[in-house]
């Protein structure tokens, strides 16, 4: 699986109402205080202290949380990493949602307990760099919830161990 632009997949997206960088396929989005336009494209204006939280983020934008659930998923090399899985709803539309904050080597798939680690980061480290990630794949009609999460997760996983290129650790 290669990278493209900017460490990006290359997969379409969609923009969300919420932000410029939510997708509605996958979004790696990094974010640090101090931004790099050369070494990261994709970092968001200074005043943002962190990325956009979906819980906040998705109903905005008109989807609904069908289900959701913390779990842990493994990647092609055995990291596990603490993610959040959820299926989104949006009229006749489902999608199947594995995300989690990555910073500093850690996987947080709960948004309160990353805001936790930023700010004792902060103190100890004097950073408050790190990512959301979340890989979203459609639900279709003819397919189930399972075959969507399998593949969902197959790209998770070869995905997953080229984060530390993007992602301080």
């Amino acid at each position: 699986m290669a990278l493209g632009p900017h460490g990006t997949f290359p997969l379409p997206t969609t923009r969300s109402r919420c932000s410029a960088k939510a997708t509605s396929s996958i979004a790696s989005i990094p974010w640090s205080h101090r931004p790099d336009p050369l070494r990261n494209p994709q970092s968001v204006s200074s005043s943002a202290t962190s990325p956009a939280s979906p819980q906040n983020c998705l109903p905005g934008a008109g989807w609904t949380f069908d289900s959701q659930k913390y779990t842990e998923i493994q990647d092609i090399n055995g990291k596990n990493y603490k993610v959040g899985e959820y299926v989104i709803g949006n009229g006749d539309v489902k999608q199947f949602v594995i995300y989690w904050y990555q910073a500093h080597g850690r996987s947080i798939p709960n948004e309160y307990v990353a805001k936790g680690y930023l700010v004792a980061d902060a103190i100890r480290m004097n950073r408050t760099d790190g990512a959301l990630v979340r890989v979203i794949t459609q639900i279709l009609p003819s397919e189930s919830l399972e075959t969507a999460r399998a593949r969902a997760l197959r790209f998770t996983q070869q995905m997953a161990p080229n984060l530390p290129r993007f992602v301080p650790n």
